[in-house]
């Protein structure tokens, strides 16, 4: 016996969804599936990154994206309620004092104190009891420091020498390069959870072109080709769709509202 039609309302809904619509219901399903506090946004639609889609969306909105539109340009990370506790205790590592200043600022002597946070970041992934907890506490001090980045572009260091955190870049690659071979089932990453393995790809694409840019050729962070252009800046979201922090970077991006963040 076959199923019944579905409804003309439930078939009018289908056919209305743009896949924008689609994106965001499947990620709001993956975060009440796994219980996502919130998530960050990494990749943003930009000129820079597609001019096309991006023109699209200025002249149509939303609804003239299409799949590729949306599926290229749009990446997230979702969090537990132990990623966001491990950004947030890397993001005091990184500013010290000024942690929770709704500000900070800093000297070249900021790249200095980011050689010893790198090295304190990799103890602390090294010691790790499980990959899990070794994934978690690698994405907390990658975001931190990524928004955070005064470090990368004003650094102290002897002109034939390079920056003092060229060591730890490198083994943070190489530590993100092994640990992106196992499976999402290691890593802690759900099932239902579709977006994180490739949002975490994308930031660290993005962290490797801001870090050797700023490296001036004598800074490598290991693997993950070129960045794709992701946004610059880490969005982060309630399970609500609102703004829970934001960290601007550099340049303007819509987001995954749609919105321009200056």
């Amino acid at each position: 016996m076959s199923p019944p039609p579905p409804s003309s309302s439930s078939t009018v809904q289908q056919q209305q969804q743009t896949p924008f619509d689609a994106f965001n219901a499947r990620l709001q399903a993956a975060q009440a599936a796994i219980q996502s506090p919130a998530y960050i946004q990494v990749k943003s639609l930009t000129q820079r990154n597609d001019a096309s889609a991006y023109a699209r969306l200025q002249s149509g909105g939303q609804a003239a994206l299409t799949h590729d539109d949306v599926e290229n340009n749009f990446k997230v990370i979702l969090m537990t309620q132990r990623r966001d506790d491990m950004y947030e205790s890397m993001a005091k590592l990184v500013l010290g004092e000024q942690h929770g200043m709704g500000f900070s600022m800093h000297t070249s002597s900021f790249s200095l104190e980011m050689e010893s946070h790198f090295e304190d970041a990799i103890r602390m992934a090294t010691r790790a009891t499980d990959l899990a907890t070794r994934f978690d506490t690698l994405l907390g001090f990658t975001l931190a420091a990524r928004d955070h980045n005064h470090w990368m572009e004003d650094w102290e260091g002897e002109e034939d020498e390079g920056p003092p955190f060229q060591a730890g870049v490198a083994q943070l690659g190489r530590m993100w390069n092994t640990l992106l071979r196992e499976t999402d089932e290691n890593l802690g990453v759900l099932s239902a959870d579709t977006f994180t393995r490739q949002g975490v790809t994308c930031m660290l694409r993005e962290f490797k072109e801001a870090v050797e840019d700023g490296g001036e050729g004598m800074v490598t962070f290991p693997a993950f080709g070129n960045a794709t252009g992701a946004g610059g800046y880490s969005t982060i979201y309630g399970p609500n769709g609102n703004y829970v922090r934001i960290y601007p970077m550099q340049g303007n991006a819509a987001d995954i509202t749609g919105a321009e963040i200056r």
